[in-house]
C-alpha cells in the first residue's frame, strides 16, 4: 500500500499509477481557477476583465476605461486609439490587438475587426 492508500500489485502498476497522477496534476493547471469573491459592481466587472489584456494591469485598466467608457469600444479600438491613452505606448496597444485579434496582428495589419462582424 502506498501513502494515498493505493492498493498497488507490482511495479508496473506503480509506473502506471504514478503516470496517471502525473497527468490529472497538468490537467488542472489548464483550467483558471476561479476565486471566490465576486464584485458586485459591474464596473470592477469590467476593470478585471481588461487585467486580462497583455501588459495590462489596474493602472491601465482603469485608464483604458476612464478614456473609451465601455469595453465595447476598448475591444474594437485601433492601435493609434489605444495609445490616445496615458501610458499606453505602441507595444502594448499592439498587443492588446494582437490578443483581441486573436493571431498576430502584423500578419494582417489592413484588416479591420469589430467585435459586431
Amino acid at each position: 500500500m502506498a501513502s494515498w492508500r493505493i492498493p498497488i500489485e507490482d511495479a508496473e502498476d506503480s509506473a502506471c499509477q504514478m503516470i496517471m497522477l502525473g497527468h490529472q496534476a497538468m490537467q488542472q493547471d489548464e483550467f483558471v481557477k476561479s476565486f471566490s469573491y465576486m464584485p458586485k459592481r459591474i464596473k470592477t466587472h469590467h476593470l478585471r476583465f481588461l487585467q486580462g489584456l497583455p501588459q495590462t494591469g489596474p493602472v491601465r485598466a482603469k485608464g483604458l476605461y476612464d478614456h473609451f467608457g465601455s469595453v465595447e469600444t476598448i475591444v474594437n479600438a485601433s492601435e493609434n486609439e489605444l495609445q490616445q491613452v496615458e501610458g499606453i505606448r505602441a507595444k502594448a496597444a499592439k498587443g492588446i490587438r494582437e490578443f483581441v485579434l486573436g493571431t498576430s496582428y502584423a500578419d494582417h495589419p489592413d484588416e479591420i475587426i469589430s467585435v459586431h462582424d
